[in-house]
């Protein structure tokens, strides 16, 4: 790291509306968040609000130390720190001397600790301040400053791909570059909803995509919602996409399935809801040697939910199912499976009739579809 900013008592600073307020929907000290990574820059944010903090400032923080949220959302602190409603509500009333962290790179789950009220025996004199500075200074060993060329990166090989890249980026401008950081930050949302977030009408937000779609940054794709309103878009970043986003400092992040884009959205939109609900989420999972696409387990009772995702054959949805239903796990675990659309699921749901006309087969299971999860 190269250096390290402090913003102290930020809270108005990092207030949502400030998102709002930015052209784009992303302010400066949001983006610092993310952008600051590719230039070795930390931030350290000092607030008095969580739901008021900006979203995107949110998502990003790798470390959150909290010491009192009294009066915040509970379901908004279980989201934030992976902690059950109980652990939620003891957390808003913490007192001096106690605090939690949540760090995901040293530890997985968030952690209750205390300190010391600092015993400070008296008022420090003057004449000792200056004597204790004075020692200090005598093992301080100084050095001229480092040329501005040492905090730049280090510029790499250009190639045809990164000139290509580089040529079509400066022929983009600042907002439709924040279009493509909403697509890759946070829970995948549809189109219409990425217009809402940053503030534009159906008209200029589709201009937008419009540009990204014909430099081939983007493919959108339809997903039928089966009620009324017809479809939802959702916008897969390309390799190309990647490669403009990877010259602003964002890294494509590891795949969480071996499937599509659709089967990996819906996979990311499991792992939001479940979230929400204070609940751990592994994939591709082995259930009795068998293969799950996901599985969700109760932080507090432990109880268990395997995901299943069927987004291209019935067939061999029906088969899979089939053959979780039998085994041992299910005995004390909910099965679900999540359709790519209601087309699909009533297909499912006919193969599984003709598998077991008796009803028991469907009964074992939960049939929903990727629309259900969609926060519109």
């Amino acid at each position: 790291m190269i250096c390290l900013h402090t913003g102290e008592d930020i809270t108005p600073g990092v207030q949502r509306q400030k998102d709002w307020e930015t052209p784009g929907g992303l302010a400066p000290l949001a983006e610092c968040m993310f952008m600051g990574q590719r230039y070795g820059m930390g931030v350290i944010y000092v607030t008095h609000t969580l739901s008021g903090t900006s979203p995107i400032i949110r998502q990003n923080a790798q470390t959150i130390i909290v010491t009192n949220l009294s009066g915040e959302n509970p379901r908004l602190v279980c989201d934030a720190l992976a902690v059950t409603p109980e652990q939620a509500e003891r957390i808003k009333t913490l007192r001096p001397g106690e605090f939690a962290i949540l760090n995901p790179v040293l530890w997985g789950k968030c952690v209750y600790a205390t300190f010391d009220k600092p015993q400070i025996p008296g008022k420090l004199q003057e004449a000792e301040r200056r004597q204790a500075v004075k020692r200090f200074l005598a093992k301080v060993k100084a050095c001229a400053p480092a040329p501005m060329d040492a905090f730049r990166p280090t510029p790499s090989t250009p190639t045809a791909e990164t000139n290509s890249a580089h040529c079509v980026e400066q022929k983009l401008n600042s907002t439709d570059i924040q279009m493509l950081v909403h697509i890759v930050t946070g829970i995948p949302h549809s189109m219409c909803k990425i217009y809402r977030i940053m503030g534009l009408s159906r008209t200029q937000g589709r201009r937008i995509v419009t540009r990204l779609e014909s430099i081939g940054a983007i493919i959108l794709h339809a997903i039928a919602t089966g009620k009324r309103g017809g479809r939802l878009l959702f916008p897969e970043t390309t390799d190309f996409g990647w490669q403009i986003l990877a010259g602003k400092g964002i890294r494509r992040p590891a795949a969480k399935t071996n499937g599509t884009f659709v089967h990996e959205l819906a996979a990311r939109l499991i792992e939001a809801r479940e979230r929400e609900r204070s609940r751990a989420v592994t994939f591709e999972v082995d259930v009795g040697g068998k293969r799950a696409d996901g599985l969700s387990t109760d932080r507090a009772t432990g109880t268990k939910s395997i995901w299943q995702i069927g987004t291209s054959s019935p067939d061999r949805e029906a088969d899979s199912i089939e053959a979780i239903v039998r085994l041992p796990l299910m005995q004390t675990s909910d099965l679900v499976c999540v359709a790519r659309d209601a087309k699909f699921a009533k297909e499912l749901t006919k193969l599984l009739k003709k598998k077991d006309p008796s009803g028991g087969l469907l009964n074992s299971v939960e049939i929903k579809t990727i629309a259900d999860f969609v926060d519109l």
